[in-house]
């Protein structure tokens, strides 16, 4: 299959389109063909991160020092970036029993990445879910970092009924999940209202269009995707 592998921490050019071998789906696998994936401020980070300081990551030292350790030292261990892709179930393992072949399927692979790539194969109890007919690929594959990441980040905030939360920098991925949450305050998000502040007001703009105009069809367009092409 084709894939495209870091050959190298560095500029873009260390991303080089080859043939590698595919995974193959074992036991509780759920193989997938990629159809759409995304790209964003994560990948740049994994690929430069021989030069990335702990002050340039942006998070805690201490995570810094797990990302090295998990991604190399001085050489990329993760080969197939990208952790968010949108596509069709190729075949399963023996043991899958929510999937099976032709599913439209969209999710994230976690650290272990490998969505640049044609065939992702990843455990059936992953972040994986059916996709709606409703959600285009494209869509699909920019939902599942920021939508994870925005309600993780709700529930540990742990506010009372009617309490009002306000997101600083509310923009990019997260701000068309945590948006559309104080629109539907009693039905779906405990009673909480959400208002948000984003670094400028072009940011805020941009951010929140697509917010107000794919929610309530379930689509968001939070990430730059790319398309998978045959």
């Amino acid at each position: 299959m084709k894939a495209s592998v870091l050959t190298a921490f560095g500029p873009p050019e260390v991303l080089q389109l080859r043939e590698v071998a595919a995974p193959v789906a074992k036991g509780h696998d759920v193989l997938i063909r990629v159809r759409a994936t995304s790209v964003n401020f994560g990948d740049l980070l994994v690929r430069n991160f021989a030069t990335l300081s702990p002050r340039a990551f942006h998070m805690p030292w201490q995570f810094w020092l797990i990302g090295r350790l998990s991604f190399g030292l001085r050489r990329p261990r993760v080969r197939i970036l990208r952790s968010e892709f949108s596509g069709t179930v190729e075949a399963v393992g023996a043991h899958v029993t929510q999937f099976e072949k032709g599913d439209a399927v969209f999710g994230c692979s976690g650290p272990s990445m490998g969505a640049y790539a044609e065939l992702l194969c990843v455990p059936e109890r992953a972040v994986l879910a059916l996709k709606s007919t409703k959600l285009g690929n494209e869509e699909a594959a920019a939902c599942p970092y920021g939508a994870l990441m925005t309600l993780g980040l709700l529930r540990k905030v742990r506010r009372q009924r009617q309490q009002r939360v306000l997101v600083v920098g509310a923009s990019g991925g997260h701000r068309p999940h945590g948006h559309p949450a104080g629109k539907e305050p009693l039905r779906r998000h405990g009673g909480r209202r959400l208002r948000h502040g984003s670094a400028t007001t072009t940011t805020s703009k941009s951010a929140r269009e697509p917010s107000r105009r794919c929610w309530r069809c379930a689509r968001t367009c939070a990430s730059r995707t790319v398309a998978v092409r045959e």
